[in-house]
């Protein structure tokens, strides 16, 4: 047994090669539970009695013998936590007591109130404030701690977040009454009274992280350091002349959002991993070493660096604002409120919509009149640019062969097989969840999954195509998660943001080179998206009408697709990336296309039952392009 500033470990060793029983008098330690160090289980309670253990041969436990905390689970509504400790709060996460109190005390009720903690539904093991490098922001200290979270199932995941101590009366008020969700814990140290808060919402440590930033300065730590790096967009302001100003964005995400000066956006990653964030490495690698305008301008970002391991940890990313009326979503969704406009009112009821077009090529000029009316040539414009921009990004994130992290990789048959177990796995997730869950449905939605769940053979065949042929192209850096929410729009361009990729991969698996074709999907299955979520979306739709209006979604989204296709393909023409046999690109598209509609299915179900008829009519689509042989069976 070993105590030290109020923690107590237990080693319990078996120096023999049977199985041992041993019985210990713990009696100190009553109304303890033991934790075992390495797998955070827990044992029995301590009581009155000898306590027993049986070991294994040369087997041994370490426990820790620390008391629960009462009460753990979160109220609906989150009182704030009172927390009284001995020490001053530059010595606060020197101390045991004081660290470990507010670890158990106060992090798992403030982190269960937070938008960006992603482990609400989870039931927490442990939380450690396994760093806290600190800085000096005005008069008083900031630690920016990394806090990792264990769970009873799952793997563990840290966070970060930034703390200060308010001792001021007058900034005890503002924050309890104004910025309320950023209060931690009433604090009394040894000698002051006030509140902790998360920082990022002090504008003296927001506007300290600013000049870090800018001065290139680099703090040095026991273990690593605190590397704060400058862009170039940076190089035009100038600190000894222009006063900085921030404020903290309220949209509710994954992340936190700073804006400096209304000319730069600074966010914070709220969840980390040891390594590179695609989203700082990307936007730097576009901005500082392509000719690529339509992506953010890098302004810097602040990482940790473990000396040790020589790992790293990303913690905030700087780039530009980009002036803009709104995502590129909200766009078309407008565009398709004044395109269902016209199809209620300038179309006959009982006409059906004109057979549709099948080439994967498509010009404005070559569709029906009718259709070029109703869609509009404006629509197509911003089609195509978008198109042109969405190449533009691929051909820049392709473009340097001298760093291994940007160098195109050949797409091996190799590689090839690896997707089709991919893909047959998740129909094998997917549609297994869906079966189950078909007598639940309500029938208009069962009936039209009740059809994927029967093409099912069908779907395994369709990507069992994958690895029929050799595909000849190239793996390159691609966004990862691109979709109409991932562009702003500012009424004559576009621009794309957001290069965190596929929020459920690790950062690891998000770095990955894949086909840019998982862009062009992402974004052809966001059109078909919005126009089937714009009659959803819209309660001022009559029911009556709605199989009329599903009728023409599926021109919209079937003619849209193919304009953006159309001038992605124009504009990458010749690139490695995009397979100079035909049947070989819409193979590769039609494969990501089908993958992220039934990636949607399970998604949908779980998430938004009503809006599953979305991704189902998506499959039903590829499938029957597939089984009417538009792109033919190669």
């Amino acid at each position: 047994m070993r105590s030290y500033e109020g923690e107590s470990i237990l080693v319990v060793t078996n120096l023999s090669k049977f199985s041992q029983a041993a019985n210990i008098n713990l009696s100190g330690f009553k109304g303890i539970q033991p934790v075992e160090i390495f797998s955070q289980n827990k044992f029995f309670e301590i009581g009155e009695e000898s306590y027993n253990f049986t070991i294994g041969p040369f087997g041994y436990y370490w426990m820790l013998l620390e008391k629960a905390e009462e009460n753990v689970e979160t109220p609906k509504e989150r009182a704030v936590p009172e927390l009284e400790v001995e020490v001053e709060w530059t010595s606060f996460f020197t101390d045991y007591t004081a660290k470990r109190l507010l670890e158990k005390r106060v992090l798992p009720g403030y982190m269960k109130s937070c938008r960006w903690f992603g482990g609400k539904s989870k039931s927490m093991v442990s939380i450690d404030v396994c760093r806290y490098p600190a800085i000096q922001a005005g008069e008083t200290t900031a630690y920016l701690m990394n806090i990792d979270v264990r769970y009873t199932d799952g793997l563990p995941e840290t966070y970060f977040l930034p703390v200060t101590f308010i001792d001021q009366a007058e900034r005890i008020v503002f924050f309890l009454k104004n910025e309320p969700q950023s209060v931690i814990c009433y604090l009394k140290t040894a000698q002051k009274e006030g509140i902790l808060i998360d920082a990022i919402y002090e504008d003296t440590f927001r506007d300290e992280l600013f000049r870090l930033i800018k001065s290139d300065e680099v703090v040095n730590l026991h273990e690593g350091r605190l590397r704060f790096e400058s862009g170039k967009v940076l190089a035009e302001f100038n600190m000894e002349t222009e006063e900085v100003r921030s404020e903290v964005l309220k949209a509710e995400q994954s992340n936190t959002s700073v804006i400096y000066n209304g000319a730069y956006f600074f966010k914070i990653y709220r969840k980390l991993d040891t390594d590179i964030n695609p989203d700082l490495e990307l936007v730097r690698f576009l901005s500082e070493k392509t000719s690529f305008e339509n992506s953010p301008r890098y302004g810097g970002g602040i990482q940790y660096e473990n000396l040790s391991d020589n790992s790293y940890t990303i913690l905030g990313l700087l780039q530009n604002k980009i002036p803009n009326q709104g995502e590129a979503w909200s766009a078309m969704l407008e565009v398709l409120s004044r395109y269902y406009d016209k199809i209620l009112t300038k179309t006959e009821r009982q006409a059906a919509p004109p057979e549709l077009l099948r080439q994967d090529r498509l010009y404005f000029d070559q569709l029906p009149e009718k259709m070029q009316q109703l869609i509009g040539h404006v629509t197509f414009e911003r089609v195509k640019l978008l198109g042109q921009r969405t190449a533009e990004m691929h051909i820049a994130l392709a473009s340097d062969y001298s760093d291994p992290d940007f160098r195109p990789e050949p797409f091996t048959q190799h590689y090839q097989r690896a997707i089709y177990a991919v893909h047959r796995k998740l129909v094998s997730d997917k549609l297994g969840a869906l079966a189950g869950r078909i007598e639940s449905l309500p029938p208009h939605i069962a009936a039209e999954a009740q059809q994927i769940i029967d093409l099912r053979d069908d779907i395994l065949h369709c990507f069992e195509e994958i690895y029929s042929r050799r595909i000849h192209t190239v793996k390159t850096r691609i966004h990862g998660d691109y979709h109409l929410g991932q562009v702003l729009f500012n009424g004559s361009d576009f621009f794309i943001i957001d290069f965190e990729g596929e929020p459920m991969l690790s950062i690891s698996e998000r770095r990955l080179k894949r086909t840019p074709f998982k862009d062009v999907a992402g974004m052809i299955r966001s059109f078909h998206y919005a126009a089937y979520g714009q009659l959803l979306l819209n309660p001022n739709y009559r029911k009556e009408d709605m199989p009329l209006l599903e009728q023409w979604a599926r021109q919209w989204f079937h003619y849209v697709s193919r304009f953006y296709l159309t001038a992605y393909l124009d504009r990458a023409a010749g690139q490695p990336f995009v397979p100079q046999d035909e049947a070989e690109m819409r193979l590769l598209l039609r494969n990501y296309t089908l993958e992220k509609a039934i990636y949607e299915v399970g998604y949908e179900m779980n998430d938004r039952p009503d809006w599953l008829r979305i991704p189902v009519k998506g499959v039903l689509y590829e499938m029957e392009t597939y089984l009417n042989k538009e792109g033919e069976r190669d």
